[in-house]
């Protein structure tokens, strides 16, 4: 399948425009549009954008990738069972094991275990395990990890309604957490990472 008909077909299942898009993600609407008509495939940095945008790997953006499009070495990537406190992560507590993944910077990224099925709707299977990006902020519509409240590490659908912010579960019944006010303060969710791929169980 051609970049353009992936990105094509995301767009048509997440119910995401092509300027939708451009906005949430600072990519240029020109470049978007020559991306749909098959006229050029997005850089490696591009690539990364859309990556944490729709919460899918770049393989799965560039449907079986030639090796140049492929890092080198797989290195090895820390799986967490739980995570407490962003202090956690970078600290070697609370590693399971490790498995090995192609990613450019790799110090950026970690997996983590799901537990339960309260995202289960949007692929996230109960013990699957998701490979996060880390970062402290994120776009409408991806789904995030995060220590809402204090609480121990999951997975929920962030979103942006107006003035108000919003992570929701997609499965079985589960927390929801909202923000609001003009400028909502997101520091209480404690945003670990955009996922970026998940590895469900057998």
């Amino acid at each position: 399948m051609l970049f353009a008909q992936v990105l094509g077909n995301l767009l048509e299942q997440k119910e995401i425009t092509a300027y939708r898009l451009a906005k949430e993600t600072g990519l240029s609407q020109s470049l978007i549009s020559d991306w749909r008509k098959g006229k050029t495939i997005p850089s490696s940095d591009k690539l990364m954008t859309l990556s944490r945008f729709f919460g899918v790997s770049i393989d799965y953006l560039l449907d079986n990738p030639p090796a140049a499009f492929q890092p080198t070495e797989a290195v090895r990537i820390p799986i967490y069972g739980s995570i407490f406190s962003a202090e956690t992560l970078g600290s070697g507590k609370g590693i399971e094991r490790y498995i090995d993944a192609q990613v450019e910077n790799p110090e950026e990224y970690f997996y983590l275990s799901m537990a339960g099925s309260s995202m289960s709707a949007s692929g996230i299977l109960s013990n699957a395990t998701v490979l996060v990006h880390r970062q402290d902020t994120a776009c409408d519509g991806q789904i995030v990890a995060c220590l809402p409240m204090g609480k121990t590490a999951t997975f929920r659908r962030f979103r942006c309604c107006g003035d108000a912010a919003l992570l929701l579960p997609e499965g079985a019944p589960a927390d929801s957490f909202v923000w609001s006010g003009t400028s909502p303060d997101l520091s209480e969710a404690a945003l670990l990472g955009v996922a970026v791929s998940s590895l469900n169980p057998l």
